[in-house]
């Protein structure tokens, strides 16, 4: 949960409102040969963020007090693992590319 100022967003051109927000990032890791790239969801449209409240300016006790929705954290919460398992299923179907891709290579260097 934090608080948004608001304004232009400079990379769309869209207004954001001013106020309180509970977001959530997803995420993503690959393997690249024998490096694992992590990768977190700020620009490539994985940041889940939804308004919980708007407000004119910010306020510490608000925040404190503030319960989100339980409908807005069920969809964050759904859509957390629903991305996580389509990551998961994709991160197996790579792993298993490469061991057949090294199972390759170790029998062509054995011929």
């Amino acid at each position: 949960m934090e608080y948004d100022e608001g304004g232009e967003n400079v990379f769309t051109g869209k207004m954001k409102t001013r106020g309180y927000f509970l977001g959530a990032t997803i995420e993503t890791s690959k393997q690249d040969g024998i490096f694992t790239v992590r990768k977190f969801g700020m620009f490539d449209g994985t940041s889940l963020v939804s308004l919980i409240e708007p407000a004119k300016g910010f306020s510490a006790a608000r925040l404190a007090k503030i319960v989100p929705d339980q409908d807005i954290l069920a969809r964050l919460r759904e859509t957390v693992l629903a991305q996580n398992a389509e990551n998961q299923e994709k991160a197996l179907k790579q792993k298993a590319l490469y061991e057949a891709q090294a199972k390759t290579l170790d029998l062509e260097a054995t011929q």
